[in-house]
């Protein structure tokens, strides 16, 4: 069993009024959009068969960022809240807050949750990041 207290959740919520689109987001939930571009891909063949027809060409825009340690603000509130932040233990991993020096207890890879409140002490927060876009044709 996990305590209430050492655990949490990340979270994004997207709102479409209009053409303005607001997106806030807590931890390392992600938002995109795809939006579509000017012509089409060339047609191509496949090996030994038929020849598929151009399509429409899409293009993906990230709409939020993870809040993680790795981000240099992130970072400076945990450290001046009297959080340490472990280098990742191999490549590809996250950075992690930790509550000790020795980087042994716990190891939040986001700097922002819901929840998680054994680590609000050492500057991780639940305030959202919040975002404005103007969605058009």
């Amino acid at each position: 069993d996990v305590e209430p207290y050492h655990s949490g959740t990340t979270a994004c919520v997207a709102v479409l009024r209009d053409d303005a689109l607001s997106v806030s987001n807590v931890g390392d939930s992600r938002a995109v959009i795809g939006r579509r571009r000017r012509g089409r891909d060339k047609p191509y063949a496949l090996p030994g068969g038929p020849t598929i027809p151009g399509h429409t060409r899409y293009e993906c825009i990230e709409l939020t960022k993870d809040q993680n340690a790795a981000d240099p603000a992130e970072r400076k509130r945990i450290v001046r809240s009297g959080g340490y932040v472990g280098t990742p233990l191999e490549p590809g991993l996250p950075t992690r807050i930790y509550l000790d020096k020795e980087c042994t207890m716990v190891g939040l890879a986001m700097s922002r949750s819901i929840g998680d409140w054994n680590m609000k002490k050492v500057g991780v927060i639940a305030e959202p990041v919040v975002t404005h876009h103007t969605v058009t044709d």
